[in-house]
């Protein structure tokens, strides 16, 4: 006979919420945030002096990595680790942090 014993672990509860960019030197212009909902829908925001862009998407996450994926199709990979989100971009990586 044998058993089968599956455990999954997921720290998607700890990802629900608003993070917001992190910057030590505590420039404000253009700061941006992932909001991420329970249901998988979320929105990317970059605000600025005389207006706000705003993106919706939608979410998984498998392990440290969360999948997103834009209305226009556009995918990301973000890392989710040790209470940090991080965007790898082509200027550096981007440090978010939960409100």
């Amino acid at each position: 006979m044998t058993t089968m014993i599956s455990c999954k672990h997921s720290d998607s509860g700890n990802l629900i919420g608003t993070w917001n960019e992190y910057r030590e030197d505590g420039d404000d212009y253009l700061l941006s945030s992932f909001t991420f909902n329970q249901d998988g829908s979320g929105f990317f925001k970059v605000q600025g002096i005389t207006n706000t862009q705003r993106i919706s998407f939608s979410w998984s996450l498998s392990g440290q990595r969360v999948y997103i994926k834009n209305d226009k199709g556009d995918e990301d990979i973000l890392s989710f680790n040790n209470g940090l989100i991080i965007e790898h971009s082509a200027m550096g990586d981007i440090v978010y942090k939960k409100r």
